[in-house]
């Protein structure tokens, strides 16, 4: 069949998912799929999943209930139309304080005990990891605050999910930029993992301090929907006016709550999220450089090379360069 050795490698994931500890790489280049699938086992209280294949048909996985003393609690990072989880959570458990973007990258993490779909889209590169963490390592991270405690409380189920922040991106692309043949390569991967959950665990325990405190409660919503008109508008600058105006605060008041939420500014988070997607596209676009600044915004083609520059430590031809050499 077709697809018979890509179902049997996917179904080592699913085992994966549900209790096996081994070690595997496959690397795909067929009519029906192209890249990797790999599992990792740092350690006794770290397994990692990664996987990056575009596909020609859509393939669902069912990770299957896990026994009721089950040891592990499942962080999934990535693309979103690589996982649906969504529509097998109840109600109540689904974090609609803070809902999906379309088309950006998240992390979603879960005790949840029953059966999860999870979903490989066609035409799409599905990328993304899966961390099956030990329930004592998972709370030395939660364990930390109050805040963390409360929302991950293991004795209850929950659900929540996070956009990846720049810097929560770039780390996950140096996941799997990674030489699987590297000295400490099981090391190293845990090391960036641990690099992104703290990251993760930081943003959330900061967004429920702001919702908790009474001075900032009523402003929660409008600075995520400014977050959100950032994300939806990569080719332009967007104004402050423009902002305060869709999202009902003033320009001083909607400054500092985005930096208190996000640990940042507007102006340099928006320009880095245009870098991290004309990045993208530098390597899956025909188009020239000075083209791709032009559709993320950039007046001209030297400004965009100098915010590249400062933002990744190279220019865009430098790095365009740089791929081509590893891929020859």
């Amino acid at each position: 069949m077709k697809y018979a050795r890509l179902y049997d490698q996917l179904r080592k994931w699913e085992l994966s998912l549900s209790n096996s500890k081994n070690n595997f790489y496959e690397e795909f280049n067929e009519a029906n799929a192209t890249g990797t699938l790999e599992a990792i086992n740092c350690d006794e209280d770290l397994d990692v999943i990664k996987l990056d294949l575009e596909l020609n048909k859509d393939i669902v996985l069912i990770s299957k209930k896990m026994p009721e003393n089950q040891k592990y609690i499942q962080i999934t990072v990535g693309t979103p139309v690589a996982v649906f989880v969504e529509n097998r959570i109840p109600e109540s458990l689904v974090d609609r304080e803070h809902k999906l973007e379309k088309g950006l990258f998240a992390i979603y993490c879960t005790n949840y005990n029953e059966d999860l779909n999870w979903h490989l889209s066609k035409k799409n590169e599905n990328t993304l990891l899966h961390l099956r963490m030990s329930k004592s390592y998972f709370e030395s991270f939660t364990n930390e605050t109050s805040n963390l405690k409360e929302m991950m409380d293991l004795s209850k189920s929950f659900y929540l999910l996070e956009d990846l922040n720049p810097m929560m991106k770039i780390i996950f692309d140096r996941i799997f930029s990674l030489d699987r043949h590297q000295l400490y390569y099981p090391k190293r991967i845990k090391n960036l993992i641990e690099a992104l959950l703290y990251n993760f665990f930081t943003n959330i325990t900061n967004r429920k301090e702001v919702k908790d405190n009474n001075k900032y409660s009523y402003n929660y919503e409008p600075v995520f929907k400014a977050k959100q008109l950032l994300n939806e508008n990569l080719n332009r600058i967007v104004s402050i006016d423009e902002l305060t105006k869709s999202v009902g605060l003033s320009e001083s008041r909607l400054r500092v709550l985005f930096k208190e939420i996000f640990g940042t500014t507007l102006n340099v988070y928006h320009q880095d999220i245009r870098l991290l997607k004309a990045k993208e596209n530098l390597l899956n676009s025909e188009k020239s450089v000075s083209m791709i600044a032009m559709d993320y915004g950039f007046s001209s083609s030297s400004h965009f090379s100098t915010a590249f520059k400062k933002k990744f430590g190279y220019s865009p031809r430098d790095f365009i360069q740089q791929q081509e050499g590893k891929s020859a």
